[in-house]
């Protein structure tokens, strides 16, 4: 070392310069990690427990439940309005009892009256609706001061009439159609009330022309 001429010192630190470029060229040239491939990893599932499994079906019906009901509600078929066609006939006599013979029948028919066969629809047990029902069909009704209904007592060859019971909210077709009244195909009498109606031809077509402009 003495014959280099150099202190110690300095070769010293040639030294550690050595090692420190050796050691800086070999991390830079190390080679980089491949990049690793694109896999889809998929997640791994816990099993249920079996308790939760059966929770869920015990009680998963009834967390759609709501759901359920509001389709079957929303696909409701519309509420369908049945008819009714019988014979009607109604009288001008508030105080009348006996069924109207031949010639009384033609007077009342020529008059707006008598015998028809009608036929409603709506609501059965609506009895404002089969009120009005039958006021169309007879315009002269109104001037009777109300009506009631009357059928032929006993077999179909006695003349003499009996009242039909008004039920307390008054006369309906379901009501009409029950057994209790005994009605049946038999003709059903309309009797007004209070006043007798008008069976001049002409009174008819006047009080029709004037109810037109009320």
């Amino acid at each position: 070392m003495a014959s280099s001429g150099r202190p110690l010192a300095d070769l010293l630190r040639d030294v550690a310069d050595q090692l420190e470029r050796t050691s800086g060229g070999s991390s830079n040239s190390s080679p980089q990690p491949p990049d690793r491939p694109n896999v889809n990893v998929t997640p791994t599932v816990t099993p249920r427990h079996p308790v939760d499994a059966e929770v869920s079906r015990l009680f998963g019906p009834y967390a759609c439940g709501g759901r359920r009901l509001t389709m079957r509600r929303s696909t409701a078929a519309p509420v369908q309005l049945h008819s009714y066609t019988h014979l009607f006939c109604c009288l001008d006599d508030k105080n009348v009892e006996l069924v109207p013979n031949r010639c009384v029948k033609q007077r009342l028919a020529a008059a707006g009256l008598g015998e028809k066969r009608l036929t409603f629809q709506g609501i059965q047990t609506n009895p404002e609706e089969f009120r009005e029902f039958l006021l169309a069909a007879y315009p002269k009704l109104r001037q009777g001061g109300g009506f009631e209904l009357l059928k032929i007592s006993g077999t179909t060859r006695s003349r003499e009439l009996v009242l039909i019971p008004c039920p307390s909210d008054g006369y309906h077709v379901r009501y009409l159609k029950e057994p209790q009244t005994q009605i049946g195909h038999a003709t059903i009498f309309i009797r007004p009330l209070q006043r007798n109606l008008n069976l001049d031809p002409n009174a008819a077509v006047s009080w029709l022309g004037q109810s037109r402009n009320v």
